[in-house]
C-alpha cells in the first residue's frame, strides 16, 4: 500500500495512513463510505481490521528470514 501523509485541521498536527482505494482492491471489508456534508463518499480504512493481517505478514515474513539465514549459514560453512 501506498502511506500518504496529510496536515490536519490543528496547527502542527499530522497524520499517516494508507489510501483507502488500495486497500479496497484487496480487503473491500476493511474499507468504508463515509456519508456527511462535507465528504460525501469519501473512503476511510478501518485500521482495526488490517492489524491481524500485518501481523501474520509480519510472522510469515520472519519463517522466511530464519529459513533464508539457515541457508547462508550452511552455505558458510561449506
Amino acid at each position: 500500500f501506498k502511506l500518504y501523509q496529510s496536515n490536519g485541521t490543528l496547527k502542527g498536527q499530522h497524520d499517516v495512513g494508507v489510501i483507502a482505494q488500495d486497500v479496497q482492491k484487496v480487503l473491500p471489508e476493511a474499507v468504508q463510505e463515509r456519508r456527511n456534508g462535507k465528504e460525501d463518499g469519501a473512503l476511510a480504512v478501518d485500521y482495526k481490521k488490517l492489524i491481524p493481517l500485518l501481523v501474520e505478514g509480519i510472522k510469515e515474513q520472519q519463517k522466511e528470514i530464519d529459513m533464508l539465514k539457515e541457508k547462508i549459514n550452511k552455505l558458510e560453512k561449506e
